[in-house]
C-alpha cells in the first residue's frame, strides 16, 4: 500500500525526518493549498532537496523524494543542491557522514534551554568535494539506488 497521495501537500515536520535520510509517512500533516502557498513562500522543496533540523534533534537530515509535494515546518532548513557543484546522492550521503556529524557538533549554538543548529551555522560547514569525474560517477551509481530507496520506504506499512 501507497502511503503518498499526489493530492496532498504535506507539511513535513522534525518526526517525518527517519534514519538513513529518508522521509517517514506514517504520521503526516496534510495542509490546503492556502497554506501550502504560506508554507512554501521562501522555498518550495524539489528533489534532491535535503532538509536538515535545527533544534531538538539536531543534524537530524532527509532527502526529498523523486514524487511529492512538501513544506518544512518549524526547526527544519532546506539545502538545495547546486547541480553544477554538488550532485544530490553525494549531498545526502555526506550529510549522513560522521565528518557531517562532526561539522554539526562544531557549528551547534548551546543554549541554556535548547541547542540549536542556526542557518548561519548550516551555511559555514565544510563539504569535501571529489574532483567533477568522481562526482558523475557517484551520482550515477547511487542516485537510482537511492530513488529504489525512496518508492520502497514509501510502500511501507
Amino acid at each position: 500500500q501507497e502511503i503518498y497521495n499526489s493530492s496532498m501537500n504535506l507539511l513535513l515536520q522534525v518526526y517525518n525526518i527517519a534514519d538513513y535520510g529518508i522521509l517517514d509517512f506514517k504520521d503526516t500533516f496534510n495542509i490546503s493549498d492556502d497554506d501550502f502557498i504560506k508554507w512554501t513562500k521562501n522555498i518550495i522543496l524539489q528533489e534532491g532537496d535535503c532538509i536538515i533540523t535545527n533544534a531538538g534533534r539536531i543534524g537530524a537530515v532527509a532527502q526529498i523524494p523523486f514524487f511529492g509535494k512538501y513544506a518544512i515546518g518549524r526547526n527544519i532548513t532546506a539545502i538545495r543542491p547546486m547541480e553544477e557543484i554538488i550532485k544530490p546522492a553525494y549531498l545526502i550521503n555526506y550529510l549522513l557522514s560522521q565528518y557531517m556529524e562532526q561539522e554539526i557538533y562544531k557549528n551547534t549554538d548551546i543554549g541554556t534551554i535548547l541547542d540549536s543548529l542556526n542557518v548561519k551555522g548550516i551555511r559555514v560547514v565544510k563539504i569535501l568535494m571529489p574532483n567533477s569525474d568522481i562526482l558523475e560517477k557517484y551520482e550515477e551509481f547511487a542516485r537510482p539506488l537511492r530513488e529504489l530507496i525512496e518508492i520502497n520506504t514509501s510502500k511501507i506499512d
